[in-house]
Formats: C-alpha cells, sequence, structure tokens
C-alpha cells in the first residue's frame, strides 16, 4: 500500500497479496556411485535433485588433504569422470546440488565415496623363445592370474608396424611362422583385463630373436694334384667332414 499524506492524498489500496518462502535448502543427491573405470580414470554418477541449478564435485587422493572442486556441471548432467589418477592410489569423491542463490541455496555434501581406478594386471613372467626351425620361432611365458587373454606383438625389426595376435587365457605360448631365414624378429606380450575387475598389464620388453640358421651350402674347390698327395688330402678332409667330390691325377 502507499501512504498518503492525508491532505491531497489518501492511501492507496493494498496490493495483491503474494505468498512467498523462506528460502530452501535443497537435497544432496542420492545415490553416489561409481559407473566404470580404467587404469586411469574413474566415471561417478548420481541420482538427479529437483529444482538443482547444478552440481558440485569435490575430489581428492586419499592421502592428499585439498580437495579438487568442479564447480560447472550444469543442472541436466548427472555424471562425471574423474581422470588422470595415479593407479594403485584411492580416491574420495563427494557431490552437492546447487541452488539458484534466491529460492534455493545449495545442499550438504553427500558422504564421501572411496573408489580405486582399475587395478592394473602384471605383465606375463618368463617370456622366451622355446623352440625355432628356419622359417619358425615358438615363444612363450607364464601365465597371470586374472587375465581374460593376452595380445602378443611381432615384427620383423626392420618394419615399423607390428602384426597383432589375440589369444585366450590359456594359451601362453605362440609359433610365428613364414619367416624369412636371414631375418631379425622382435617380439613382446601383454596380459588383457576383463575392463571390470583389472585393466590389461603392459607389455613386456620387447625381444629380439632369429629363426634357427641354416648350414653353409656345400662348395667346391678344384686341384690338380699327384695320387700321392691325393691319399693324404682324403684323409684329412674326411676328419673335418669334408668330402672330396672328384680327382684328377697330373703326372
Amino acid at each position: 500500500q502507499a501512504l498518503g499524506d492525508g491532505g491531497d492524498y489518501t492511501s492507496s489500496a493494498y496490493t495483491t497479496a503474494r505468498t512467498v518462502k523462506p528460502r530452501q535448502e535443497l537435497g544432496a543427491p542420492t545415490n553416489p556411485r561409481e559407473t566404470s573405470r580404467t587404469e586411469t580414470t574413474i566415471a561417478v554418477r548420481w541420482n538427479a535433485v529437483e529444482d538443482a541449478s547444478g552440481y558440485r564435485i569435490a575430489w581428492k587422493n586419499a592421502a592428499d588433504s585439498d580437495y579438487t572442486y568442479v564447480d560447472n556441471i550444469d543442472a541436466a548432467t548427472t555424471s562425471y569422470t574423474l581422470d588422470g589418477l595415479d593407479n594403485g592410489a584411492t580416491y574420495e569423491w563427494a557431490v552437492q546440488t546447487l541452488g539458484d542463490g534466491l529460492d534455493y541455496s545449495d545442499s550438504a555434501y553427500t558422504a564421501a565415496q572411496t573408489a580405486q581406478p582399475l587395478p592394473k594386471l602384471d605383465a606375463p613372467a618368463n617370456p622366451t623363445e622355446t623352440a625355432k626351425t628356419e622359417t619358425t620361432i615358438t615363444v612363450a611365458w607364464d601365465g597371470v592370474t586374472d587375465a581374460s587373454g593376452y595380445r602378443l606383438l611381432w615384427k620383423n625389426k626392420t618394419d615399423s608396424a607390428y602384426s597383432r595376435v589375440a589369444l585366450d587365457a590359456s594359451t601362453t605360448s605362440y609359433e610365428l611362422t613364414d619367416l624369412a631365414n636371414d631375418a631379425t624378429y622382435c617380439w613382446k606380450v601383454q596380459a588383457l583385463g576383463d575392463g571390470v575387475n583389472h585393466a590389461g598389464s603392459v607389455y613386456t620388453a620387447a625381444r629380439t630373436v632369429k629363426p634357427l640358421q641354416t648350414e653353409g651350402s656345400e662348395s667346391s674347390v678344384a686341384f690338380d694334384f699327384g695320387a700321392e698327395l691325393f691319399d693324404e688330402l682324403d684323409e684329412e678332409l674326411n676328419d673335418e667332414d669334408y668330402d672330396i667330390l672328384a680327382a684328377n691325377f697330373v703326372a
């Protein structure tokens, strides 16, 4: 109502009555959870809150004292991926509902959640060559607990790209075939994780190996010598695993 001066002006009527509540504190998001992990990331999610203007995440390495805050999560987004994490470390995170500052104030944070990036499997131990022929090399390694399979990379040392071979968890050897006898080859192997409980390992250090080398081919040398010298030479060469294929005697 506007008040008049009582002389020239009388007071106005009242405005239409308005209803209003004190500013309400929003509820914290419910069901905070991890939805997926890799060896360096954790994806988190929560349930949406009605009337939220956005969300804020606080997260940190559990060994640290200070949180990192992520403020720019809009109201339509109820997930976030923590990245750049150290494998093997434990992380804490919590989420808060943001109000508009007029009708709604920010909520409290959820209880801190703890999570770890997906642990890496150990790399296969004892990579070695177990057999060779002139054109094949058989390689092997120790099995890795919880591996879902193995990936073998191999190539001619002079090539830039590796060939890839996927193997199941029960297979811990492989035969490289159709190799050039005079070439050197490189190979390495990785244990594969299931993507739920374990991430894949790093590759073993690359090993270099050659196929079984063929013996030198037959060669011959021509000599002219007397019969007496021939007998001595024949005996000497046969002792050294050589054969005299023909002889031409001269006087």
